[in-house]
């Protein structure tokens, strides 16, 4: 995949949208703010336009992320002028509870549901 790069001012978007402090052994590059890498939003975002281009009608994620990712997601691809008018399908997340007073527990997946109920 290539990289995109992308310009944006203060005030369109606060910078910790766009980029985030490096850990100790991740990738990383040299910005005036310190060594850094894309955010998350900006993964998606240049992700999806890469393999779709600058038009996408069918966008898809778990509807826990539709604030702050998805409408981060949305906001900065708005910015670059990408045709994104398209149609959120949102999965749901299902909480289960092995004991009646116990906390429920997120499932996302079946590797979650295999870690709660060890099946």
């Amino acid at each position: 995949m290539s990289f995109i790069p992308v310009l944006f001012t203060l005030q369109v978007l606060p910078p910790d949208v766009l980029t985030r402090r490096s850990k100790a052994g991740e990738p990383s590059w040299e910005s005036p703010w310190g060594a850094g890498r894309p955010g998350w939003h900006i993964e998606c975002s240049a992700m999806a336009s890469d393999v779709c281009g600058s038009k996408l009608d069918v966008h898809t994620g778990g509807v826990d992320l539709k604030f702050p990712h998805h409408d981060n997601e949305l906001a900065q691809s708005e910015t670059r002028q990408l045709e994104w008018k398209f149609v959120w399908t949102r999965d749901g997340t299902i909480l289960v509870r092995r004991e009646h007073r116990e906390p429920a527990k997120r499932i996302r997946s079946e590797n979650d549901f295999e870690k709660v109920f060890g099946a």
